[in-house]
């Protein structure tokens, strides 16, 4: 009867140690290969999602409105404006290595973590659109030497280049004197004229004297630049 028992447990034991050689090298297939070893990824350098998908889910917020409910209560800033995906316009204060810094006044910042290849191509005092996630909270800076206040920071990545093109509607008046290449164009509601430069493959006599809507990259104090007009 004990030997009879042995020669079970031993005959068990064999078929058990031949189950688990016949998995050998059969590979984790939750994780497809490359064929050399390396595994395949669809994730994007920005962290997962492409900026199609950002400009789906974004929220399209104004800069004006998030710094003045930053100053009144940041803690339900902090629930409305962090951990979200914002559609933001505002002009570059200052570029740095790997981010640009929105500065849409005084109060509050963007520091936006863009691709470098994006960043090369922007400059300082220039209007963009971006589309990005914010971080998980509102940061307190130093406004300056000397001065009590701080600044409310909103740290912004991963994050993605929209645009630098916005649409314009005014009466182009005559070309400037004192700025070569530049139009005088005035703005509805407004009682200054603005200078806009047009692109020199356009010829711009034609318009003069009437109502015109045009696209152009605008820049703060240098006004409005490598203008089209839209038909």
């Amino acid at each position: 009867m004990k030997k009879l028992l042995a020669l079970i447990l031993a005959a068990a034991l064999a078929l058990s140690l031949v189950a688990c050689g016949g998995d050998s090298g059969a590979g984790d297939t939750n994780t497809p290969s490359t064929g050399n070893g390396d595994t395949t990824s669809t994730d994007t350098p920005s962290g997962g999602m492409t900026k199609e998908e950002m400009l789906e889910q974004a929220i399209e917020c104004d800069t004006m409105t998030i710094s003045s409910d930053t100053t009144s209560n940041i803690v339900r800033a902090t629930q409305t404006y962090c951990e979200k995906i914002l559609l933001i316009t505002g002009r570059i204060g200052e570029i740095s290595a790997d981010h640009i810094q929105i500065d849409p006044d005084s109060i509050t910042r963007y520091k936006v973590y863009l691709p470098v290849e994006e960043i090369a191509n922007l400059e300082v005092g220039q209007y963009v659109t971006i589309v990005g996630q914010t971080g998980a909270e509102i940061k307190e800076e130093p406004m300056g030497p000397g001065i009590p206040q701080n600044k409310y920071v909103y740290e912004v990545s991963p994050a993605y280049f929209v645009t630098d093109r916005y649409e314009y509607t005014g009466t182009l008046t005559s070309k400037n004197t004192d700025f070569p290449g530049a139009w005088n164009v005035k703005f509805p509601n407004s009682s200054y004229q603005r200078l806009v430069y047009f692109d020199e493959s356009i010829d711009i006599n034609q318009y003069e004297g009437k109502e015109i809507t045009f696209s152009a990259k605008y820049y703060y104090e240098k006004e409005y630049h490598d203008a089209v007009i839209i038909e």
